[in-house]
Order: C-alpha cells, then structure tokens, then sequence
C-alpha cells in the first residue's frame, strides 16, 4: 500500500491519511474477435496455469502474492499460501496432485522452491538447501523439476531430483531461463539472454541438442498450447502477443498487448502505478537503468521493465549496436570494403 502525506483537521488530534493498493484483473483473450475479457470473475491475479487436464487452475493474486487453485469454472477456490510467503510461479506436477512454486518465506528472504498438496497443507521446501530458481517446470516423469539458476553469478538451468534433493545441471543451458516443458513431454521450451533481447530455444529429447527460434522482437513469458503445437510468447518490443507454430516454423502475431485495447482503459493507469512499485523491490537506481535499457530497445510497457529487472538486465553494459557516425574519409584510408569486398576475389 502506498500512502499519501498525513493530514489533520484543524483544532484537531485526527490525523487523516489515503492509502492505495494498486490491483490488476485477469483477462482472456477471444482469438476469433481479438476483443478481451474478464476471467475468473476478473480476479486481480498473475501467473495462471491450467492443470493437464483442463479441469483446475492455480494463479497467485496481485500484488498479495498469494497461490490459490479452484475449478476451471471459478469454483471451489482453495487458498494454499498465505502471507508473509511470497508466491512467485507455480506450477502443476504431471499428476496434478502436487504444486511446485517459487517463492519467499518472508519478503527480503531468498527465494526458492517450494511444493504443496493441492488439496492444501503447509507449503515445504523442494530440496535441502536454497535452491535459487526464479522458473520452473516439472520433467515428464514428475521425480524432477528444472528450474533457472542465478547463484554464484552463473545463469543456468539446474535439475532438481524430488526424492533425493539432488541437484544436477542441464546440458548446454548457459544463459538459459523460463524453462517451459510441452504437454506431451517431447520438448524442453527455455530462453536465452542476448544483445538484442530474450530468445526463444528448444530441447527435442529425441535428439538432445538446443535449437535456437530466429525471430525478432524480445521473447518473454513462453506458454505451451495444450496440444504442445505451439508456444505463445509476450513480444515486449512489438509489444503484442505472438504465437509460434512448432511444425511449421513460423509466427503470427496474435494481439497487440495494450490497454487501451482491453475491456477497463484504466489498467494503463494501474500499469503506471505498477511501474512507480517496481521501486520499493528494486531501488530508484536499478529502475531508471531498466527504463534506459527499456527506451533503447523500444519498448515501452510495464512488462518490459519487470522483465528486464527480474532478469538483471539493467546491471548489464548498455552498449549502442552500431556506431552512429560514420569515420573520417580520406584516399589513402582503405575502408571496410578493402576488407570485405561486395564480390569474391577471382584468383
């Protein structure tokens, strides 16, 4: 809650005081119309995920921080963390009967990773020691979790085993985070930090190598279809939604993600809000760097910020991607065509 100056009445001990707690609301997306609508009752809610089986939903409420699971239809809701824990991303087991999440015991402690009964229980820790992960999703199998490493400066996927609290790394995922598993199990979504923004990668299990998805834009907030056809992502530069076909190879842009698009125009005024909050997690100092960062990639959305900041991009070295002035012309000055002609050299 934010607070305005107190004030009192004259001749008066009564001290007056406004607080505000900004809130969102949920929304689906209609594909045939391209219109949004509330969902859930316009639950205020972030990080929703459906179980395997389409009948029971998880979300944690904004900005409480609370991880909750009720029927696919808004019913039956049962709240499964409370207060001073911090929820962040959770996430169903294949069996749907255990959560993962990451999260806080307390605000200002570290993360890490939890599991709880989704018919409710006290929330445990995931393995013996702090595991770190800001991202997570379950193997096929359900015994292991990957999640996204950020401990000793190194940005990896780690496995976590469920039974034994063993930790191992995953093949080839320096720089890799938001590890997103498809439905049917085949292949391991993640991305990959860049100069130019997050990039979508694939793990085939059949094949077991990463392949990396050529697509502008800055990839963020990768979400398997049900049908593990395709992987819907937040484009922060086009600032629109966008779906990646998996056969084909190709993408579509599915909506453009702005508020004045959606069903309340206010929520520009609460994404303002939420920006000016960002400040109180992670300091006025590393804010302004994501903005800078923000501005320079073109993106202009509180999504972009958060994203940015939860990945600590605003820490790294904001480099210009070309030079802007061209060099000094003179004739004894050989010039970049001198080095790469437009045509092969005949011998």
């Amino acid at each position: 809650m934010s607070c305005s100056p107190p004030r009192s009445r004259r001749d008066s001990q009564t001290f007056y005081d406004v607080g505000t707690t900004p809130l969102g609301q949920l929304q689906r997306l209609e594909t045939r119309s391209g219109t949004w609508e509330p969902h859930l009752g316009g639950v205020s809610a972030e990080a929703v995920e459906y179980s395997r089986d389409g009948q029971n939903v998880l979300y944690i409420t904004h900005p409480d921080g609370e991880l909750w699971v009720r029927r696919a239809d808004g019913s039956q809701p049962v709240q499964l963390t409370k207060a001073p824990m911090q929820a962040q991303i959770g996430r169903w087991s294949p069996d749907g009967r255990v959560i993962a999440f990451a999260g806080k015991s307390a605000p200002g402690e570290p993360r890490s990773i939890y599991l709880v009964d989704t018919v409710g229980g006290s929330a445990r820790h995931a393995c013996p020691k702090e595991c770190g992960g800001n991202d997570l999703a379950w193997m096929p199998d359900g015994k292991k979790i990957v999640y996204d490493s950020w401990r000793s400066g190194s940005r990896d996927l780690r496995l976590l085993d469920v039974a034994t609290g063993e930790v191992t790394r995953f093949p080839g995922s320096e720089r890799l985070h938001s590890p997103r598993m498809s439905p049917d199990g085949s292949i391991l979504a993640a991305s990959r930090f860049s100069a130019g923004g997050n990039k979508l990668m694939l793990y085939r299990f059949s094949q077991g190598v990463w392949q990396k998805i050529e697509h502008p834009g800055f990839e963020d907030w990768p979400s398997w279809s049900h049908d593990s056809q395709s992987i819907w992502y937040y484009d922060a530069v086009r600032g629109a939604i966008i779906r990646y076909q998996v056969r084909e190879n190709r993408l579509e842009e599915m909506s453009a993600l702005k508020p004045e698009d959606m069903t309340h125009p206010e929520m520009g005024y609460r994404a303002c809000l939420g920006i000016l909050r960002l400040e109180k997690t992670y300091s006025k100092a590393r804010l302004e760097a994501a903005s800078e960062r923000a501005i320079h990639l073109q993106t202009f959305s509180y999504p972009s910020l958060k994203s940015i900041l939860k990945h600590s991009l605003d820490r790294q070295l904001l480099l210009d991607s070309e030079v802007t002035q061209p060099g000094p012309q003179h004739e004894n000055l050989r010039g970049p065509h001198y080095y790469d002609p437009p045509h092969p050299l005949v011998q």
